[in-house]
């Protein structure tokens, strides 16, 4: 009986409470944005700290007038996203590629009419969800997303059948191998290449927005297993609600890259975009809770 209280539990709260939500157009569940923003900075303060001491640290120049107005459009987006996050699961293919547009996705087909894969890369910047829905239907190559698997089984599920509707493909973090080795047409493999390493043993180390930074070096390191061309998405967020993805080539060549400097590249193009537009990367994250000498 207990084994099947929370099986009940996740089908009413999906089919019962999501569902639902995710019909609701985009407009109306815009006005719930704006009343979750309220609540999270104004009552709760959700990680207020973190979000203040993540921006103060990576813009000292800015003053505190500059890093208040920052974060109150951050939290605005932040709440968009998550409404937005739930759109996706019953989003229309016509209305997703509107609202997340690849404006030169022609640059993957010369790959793509030779057989061979491409690594893509993006941050946590713009809307990376409707990113990794919409890429499915407007590429030629077989899109695979590298995620970390849930540990609940039945929403894990639900998220993978919800990003696969428009072909994109979901393998676990475990089983980066498998994507690229495990399709029989050409695959473009995403990843988001920003998240805090596990272990800061197995980081690499550099400056990053003006911090002593661990960043993930999976990027780096199965491009050139596999020797495939690297390209960054640029996610630019156009108006509320609708973005586009431009795509720059890193390299065609990683293994002519000494160990760190392709990762180093990347995360300065990630960078470039988080400057220019501060307040659509995620500071809510604890990106700077590690050191090199933690011994972990």
């Amino acid at each position: 009986r207990d084994s099947l209280c929370p099986s009940m539990g996740n089908r009413i709260l999906y089919y019962g409470i999501i569902i639902p939500v995710s019909l609701i157009p985009l407009p109306v569940l815009y006005l719930f944005s704006n009343c979750i923003r309220f609540v999270l900075l104004n009552i709760l303060g959700y990680r207020k700290e973190v979000v203040t001491g993540n921006l103060q640290r990576s813009f000292p120049e800015k003053s505190e007038q500059e890093i208040k107005a920052i974060r109150a459009k951050f939290y605005k987006h932040f709440c968009d996203i998550l409404v937005e996050s739930i759109k996706t699961i019953s989003i229309s293919q016509e209305e997703a590629e509107r609202r997340m547009n690849f404006t030169n996705s022609e640059l993957l087909d010369k790959y793509y009419e030779k057989g061979q894969n491409v690594l893509l890369v993006a941050g946590h910047y713009g809307n990376w969800e409707f990113y990794a829905t919409a890429s499915g239907s407007q590429m030629k190559h077989t899109q695979v997303a590298i995620y970390k698997k849930l540990a609940n089984p039945f929403f894990d599920d639900k998220i993978q059948k919800s990003r696969g509707r428009f072909g994109t493909v979901l393998v676990s973090s475990k089983e980066v191998d498998h994507a690229f080795t495990g399709f029989s047409e050409p695959v473009a493999v995403g990843f988001l290449m920003d998240q805090a390493p596990v272990s800061s043993k197995r980081a690499w180390w550099m400056e990053f927005l003006n911090q002593d930074t661990a960043v993930l070096f999976g990027s780096e390191r199965f491009s050139q297993k596999y020797n495939v061309p690297v390209i960054y998405g640029r996610i630019n967020r156009i108006k509320r609600g609708y973005y586009n993805t431009t795509l720059e080539l890193v390299t065609e060549d990683p293994r002519s890259f000494e160990k760190g400097e392709l990762t180093e590249k990347i995360t300065r193009m990630l960078e470039r975009d988080i400057k220019a537009e501060p307040a659509y990367w995620l500071w809510t994250h604890k990106r700077w809770k590690r050191r090199r000498d933690d011994g972990t």
